[in-house]
């Protein structure tokens, strides 16, 4: 069987999400996480020193489960990736129905027009389309036309760095997929498809990453001042321990279910113990998370304003009982759950977008491939 995988970074370590490829159906195998921790620095020596680590770990999967890894996909952290909306007319040579040919020559028109010469294209992602006065979401397909107004958003590295990525994974002799924005990747993990407003919300270790899409694009928003960490550090303050006791206690005490009874549990701090109510522990650590995320749903509904929409929640918090009840009782709109609740990171978003591109498509069909290359020949000869 063969099978697809993404590697992701967080702050405090990598992921690696396993997708199986059969007979066109996309099942999640795995994710594991390995304590390999991008400090900021540069991604691709980061990957130089580490890429046997990760096909070790790549290797033990295949072994263990008798697959065959036949892509590898990078999930590229937010900063790393440059994007702008961009629109602009493409003219036919004459006037014809519009086929998929024509969407992808209207495309990379946009491509050469507004990216510089070195710059590699991560993803072309249609907004709207323009024909004849009249506005479409999805492709104009079959419609008679002359010119194609497209409006995208374009999303770029520079050529040497995908180049740089092509030469590690050809180092250790693995077919590289491709590069996956961490923002779509995020997006792919939950949604298959953009319908209405759609929220999703990554708590990661250190900040908090937030993906909203609509009619209009998408908008991407990063901030550092809440995560997983966070959580960590006010527990640890409220309760005089360290960070590292912080996160066991977190790991081994703390649900979001109700608790009926009060239970005491004795941990070691330094060389003494000391005894920490459980009851007292998850309440404090359900108000704090509720405050939290009640100061960002206040902030998207005001980038939204009254417009219906759905959220979902990515991230270590949803390997807690009751976490989605949890939400439930504050949160009045409706929270669509993660397609796979056992990730802790958006990896498998990765992995399902590299395999699929479905933002990017421009016809669903068993024969987009020959009907593009056809469109192409048309459109020349």
């Amino acid at each position: 069987m063969n099978i697809d995988c993404a590697i992701v970074f967080d702050e405090d370590k990598s992921f690696i999400s396993f997708l199986s490829l059969e007979k066109r159906k996309l099942d999640f195998i795995q994710e594991i996480e390995l304590p390999l921790v991008l400090r900021g620095g540069d991604i691709i020596d980061f990957l130089y020193d580490n890429i046997e680590i990760f096909d070790k770990k790549i290797k033990e999967i295949e072994n263990k489960k008798s697959l065959t890894v036949r892509k590898i996909f990078l999930g590229l952290p937010w900063s790393f990736v440059n994007s702008k909306v961009v629109s602009e007319t493409y003219i036919l040579k004459r006037k014809k129905k519009i086929t998929p040919g024509d969407i992808f020559l209207a495309k990379s028109y946009l491509e050469n027009k507004f990216l510089d010469w070195d710059d590699f294209c991560v993803h072309n992602i249609p907004i709207r389309f323009k024909v004849e006065g009249v506005d479409y979401d999805n492709p104009p397909l079959n419609c008679w036309a002359k010119k194609i107004k497209v409006k995208t958003l374009l999303m770029w590295i520079k050529d040497k760095a995908f180049k740089d990525f092509e030469s590690v994974f050809d180092s250790s002799d693995r077919n590289f997929g491709g590069v996956i924005a961490g923002p779509i990747g995020l997006f792919s993990h939950v949604y298959e498809k953009k319908q209405g407003v759609q929220v999703v919300i990554s708590i990661d270790y250190g900040k908090c990453h937030i993906v909203i899409s609509d009619k209009n694009g998408f908008n991407f928003i990063e901030y550092g001042d809440f995560g997983f960490k966070k959580i960590l550090e006010s527990l640890a303050k409220e309760f005089i321990i360290s960070l590292y006791l912080a996160e066991e206690v977190f790991f081994r005490y703390i649900s979001f279910k109700e608790f009926s009874y009060s239970k005491e549990v004795t941990v070691k701090k330094g060389d003494s113990y000391i005894n920490l109510s459980v009851q007292s522990l998850n309440m404090f650590v359900k108000k704090n998370i509720k405050e939290e995320l009640e100061r960002l749903i206040k902030e998207i509904r005001q980038l939204i304003g009254d417009k219906d929409f759905t959220i979902a929640f990515v991230g270590r918090l949803n390997l807690k009982e009751g976490f989605y009840g949890f939400l439930k009782k504050f949160i009045t709109f409706p929270i669509k759950s993660q397609i796979y609740k056992s990730t802790l990171s958006p990896s498998f978003g990765c992995v399902r977008y590299g395999a699929t591109r479905f933002l990017e498509n421009e016809h669903k069909g068993k024969n987009l491939f020959f009907q593009r290359i056809l469109g192409i020949y048309n459109e020349y000869f």
